[in-house]
């Protein structure tokens, strides 16, 4: 992927998943032997961060810790770890008369230390001094509470974001003029996926309109969540900017 041109920012941070897919494959059986030398631990990072330095467009004289960072991709060896814990919580027998803790529940709270143990490595790393200044936290531990800061009264989710908060309905008239109706979850899957083919009219021209109209409709929802992420980070940089600073900065 070229640093100019190319696919857009959500486009190679998803391929950068499918890297992490294929190199975490069945981790709960070797993490634990793999993660004890520090070679073998940057050898899988290394697969990261050509991804990562492709996602946010960057040389490669950026260093591994400021690429992933920036790239908002947690280190692999942290999340084969955080995979193995959660393999090992849920195959633990619970005590009789005890409340077995939900498969999501022990996923957040998983990850939660993983962060934590993220941003421990971020703060104790001496490289990246200038990402560090303007970058205090680890991306995904921006904000640690799950409460939407913009209504104050919902879980900030995806779905809560694009469909449900009345800070961005502005951005919703576009695609809700499109639609007929305020976009909902529903929505989500039929506006990506299009029509399906086996139920196209067979008249070429009414074919063509109908797939016309599909491909308006997906550009529509692609510019509304481009906005409202666009403006979302800016409010979380300008959060930032205003949180007093752990010391002075030392240069």
């Amino acid at each position: 992927m070229p640093n100019i041109g190319g696919p857009c920012g959500w486009k190679r941070k998803l391929l950068g998943t499918v890297v992490d897919s294929q190199l975490l494959y069945a981790t709960p059986a070797w993490i634990g032997k793999a993660t004890v030398a520090a070679r073998t631990r940057a050898n899988m990072i290394r697969q990261q961060r050509a991804v990562a330095l492709r996602t946010i467009r960057a040389y490669r004289s950026v260093s591994d810790e400021a690429t992933l960072v920036l790239a908002s991709t947690v280190p692999a060896d942290l999340l084969g770890l955080e995979r193995k814990r959660i393999q090992s919580r849920l195959a633990t027998e619970t005590a009789p008369g005890a409340l077995r803790p939900s498969k999501a529940s022990v996923r957040r709270e998983e990850r939660a230390r993983t962060i934590e143990a993220w941003q421990q490595r971020w703060e104790a790393t001496s490289k990246a001094s200038w990402t560090k200044r303007h970058c205090r936290d680890t991306d995904a531990s921006r904000n640690t509470s799950p409460m939407c800061l913009q209504c104050l009264s919902h879980e900030d989710t995806a779905e809560h974001t694009l469909t449900e908060c009345p800070n961005w309905s502005a951005f919703q008239v576009p695609l809700a003029t499109q639609l007929g109706h305020s976009p909902t979850a529903a929505d989500i899957g039929d506006i990506v996926c299009g029509p399906p083919f086996d139920q196209l009219p067979a008249d070429e021209d009414e074919k063509r309109a109908i797939l016309m109209q599909a491909e308006e409709t997906f550009q529509l929802s692609y510019r509304m969540i481009e906005d409202i992420l666009t403006v979302k980070e800016d409010e979380e940089r300008a959060r930032q900017a205003a949180e007093p600073a752990d010391g002075p900065d030392v240069r």
